[in-house]
């Protein structure tokens, strides 16, 4: 198998499971992709494709704040942090 075929099987793999659970990690996408040196441009069409066949986008869990940080923003002001720098 070449290696064209190879990433081609591996990007086939993928959307077979995005179709059979709905969704995709962002991460399974990055982890697929990131060898194809693929451009920016061509990373959002391929989302977007992916999107258009009814699979949904799950954002890496890294996108969002910890939960941990988000309760202290609710606790503290801007001006209570500054208190403890």
């Amino acid at each position: 198998m070449s290696n064209t075929d190879n990433k081609q099987a591996r990007v086939n793999a993928l959307i077979e499971k995005g179709k059979k659970n709905g969704l995709l990690m962002q991460k399974e996408i990055n982890e697929v992709l990131a060898d194809m040196q693929i451009t920016p441009e061509t990373y959002e069409k391929v989302l977007d494709r992916f999107e258009e066949m009814g699979i949904e986008i799950v954002p890496e869990e890294n996108s969002e704040p910890p939960e941990e940080e988000l309760l202290l923003d609710s606790v503290f002001s801007a001006e209570d942090a500054a208190r403890y720098d």
